[in-house]
């Protein structure tokens, strides 16, 4: 049974003092894809002439002349495999090598350490909590973001990092967690160590044990400060531009509305300056006739002498400056004025 057990645990090869094979079993077969035959009774460095002058070498050598067991891992190159290695003296003066193919388990720790280093070295904070909501692990980005060290968040409930108002998310997002469902990414408000708020994206995974059970959960969390900052700002000046697209609306507005109004006043003065220059050509300069034209002519030269003025002060227009003042007025003076107009130049 003791042979039998020999041929399937972990590959096995012995060696004489001559550094001769002299036994293998079917493991080293399977590892190595030599046969037994190939190997028995050749030298270690015909076999494996690139384990020479390396420390897995050094190890055997010390194992052989020292009388001691070695244990140690080492890269095979040609067969692109991690191993580890355990050797034991035999009797009389040889060595015992028993070897196992630990390539995945180095692999496995390699991307783990692969990982540490992206979650140290991310500027995202990075927080693992178990279900009860207790904080298990904070990279720096989360002591960054955050504000505290882990020695002072770890074994504390998560929701230190929640506002008042924000305490039923935690209640959420672990019921979905416990579901086994992943919370995709969503905007939410955290609460620093100096008691700010910052703004954060917010992504939650479960976590599971090599049973596959949920044990905990693992979150990240983004500072979108900078960029909610922006969107503000975006907001604030399209507000601005939209109250401006009004402001020049309004604007045009009043301006079609005094030219429009402009326009008639114009047209009014005309038609007694008209009419009194037709007078002053037919009657005597200093008659009666003709100072009362004259005085309409004054008159109305002045009424459109302001309203000229009001038409080139655009800038004014454009501010919404120009305006009509409501004011009491005498109708029947201004009918008697007008009659006394048109009169004069009858």
């Amino acid at each position: 049974p003791a042979e039998e057990l020999l041929e399937h645990g972990d590959g096995l090869v012995e060696l004489n003092r001559s550094w001769v094979v002299v036994r293998v079993n079917a493991a080293q077969e399977r590892t190595t894809g030599t046969r037994r035959a190939e190997t028995l009774g050749r030298t270690f460095w015909e076999l494996w002439p690139h384990a020479v002058e390396t420390r897995a070498w050094d190890e055997y050598h010390r194992c052989m002349e020292e009388r001691v067991p070695v244990e140690f891992d080492t890269y095979d190159e040609p067969l692109g495999a991690w191993f580890h290695i355990t050797a034991y003296p035999t009797s009389p003066g040889g060595i015992a090598v028993f070897f196992r193919d630990i390539t995945d388990r180095k692999d496995a720790a390699r991307d783990q350490r692969r990982l540490a280093a992206i979650v140290e070295g991310t500027s995202d904070a990075i927080v693992s909590k178990r279900l009860d909501g207790t904080i298990d692990g904070w990279n720096a980005g989360a002591e960054r973001l955050f504000g505290y060290p882990a020695d002072e968040v770890l074994g504390r409930p998560i929701t230190l990092l929640l506002p008042p108002d924000r305490l039923g998310e935690e209640s959420r997002i672990m019921e979905q967690v416990r579901a086994g469902a992943r919370v995709e990414p969503y905007e939410t408000v955290r609460l620093r160590k100096d008691g700010s708020l910052v703004d954060v994206s917010v992504a939650v995974s479960p976590l599971r044990d090599d049973r596959g059970d949920i044990v905990g959960a693992s979150k990240v969390a983004r500072d979108i400060t900078e960029r909610k900052r922006a969107e503000r700002a975006l907001r604030e000046s399209e507000e601005r531009l939209r109250r401006y697209a009004e402001e020049l609306r309004e604007a045009d507005r009043r301006k079609d509305e005094f030219l429009g109004m402009l326009s008639h006043e114009l047209r009014n003065p005309l038609a007694p300056i008209r009419n009194s220059l037709y007078i002053l050509d037919r009657t005597e300069p200093t008659g009666p006739q003709a100072r009362r034209a004259k005085e309409v002519m004054a008159r109305q030269v002045r009424h459109l002498t302001r309203l000229v003025d009001d038409l080139l002060d655009v800038t004014r227009i454009a501010r919404g400056k120009i305006e009509l003042r409501r004011a009491d007025l005498d109708l029947g003076a201004l009918a008697r004025r007008t009659a006394e107009d048109y009169r004069a130049v009858m």
